[in-house]
């Protein structure tokens, strides 16, 4: 990855936590943040280039991580893989987060959701 990525990477993590401390989702921060590094990573990695689209969205008590690559190829989950491999983790450790997880029909989109709990630090904005 180029040094340019890794600030797209972090940029889009902090777009998605003012996100969801906006709508009062403090605690699932954490999590929302590992999902969108490794959905970033992921377009970044295997996706059309440069273009990499992301969206962030709240609606009760679901939040969806949206991440677009241009790529018609979508992604899997690699059920092996060497204890010391730099990469192929990265779906593995959506499916073990999100609440469910797919791809667009034409492939262009991966999105995973979250299930966030009735308590919040505030309302929705």
């Amino acid at each position: 990855m180029r040094p340019g990525d890794a600030r797209r990477v972090s940029q889009m993590r902090r777009i998605g936590r003012a996100a969801l401390r906006r709508w009062g989702l403090g605690q699932a921060v954490d999590g929302a943040e590992l999902i969108i590094s490794e959905l970033v990573t992921n377009a970044i990695e295997n996706g059309n280039g440069s273009s990499v689209g992301f969206s962030i969205s709240y609606a009760g008590a679901t939040v969806r991580i949206e991440v677009a690559d241009g790529s018609h190829s979508r992604p899997r989950v690699r059920r092996r893989g060497g204890l010391y491999e730099e990469g192929g983790r990265a779906m593995v450790l959506i499916e073990y987060l999100a609440s469910a997880w797919g791809t667009s029909e034409d492939g262009t989109r991966t999105w995973c959701e979250l299930r966030v709990g009735e308590e919040r630090d505030g309302e929705p904005s």
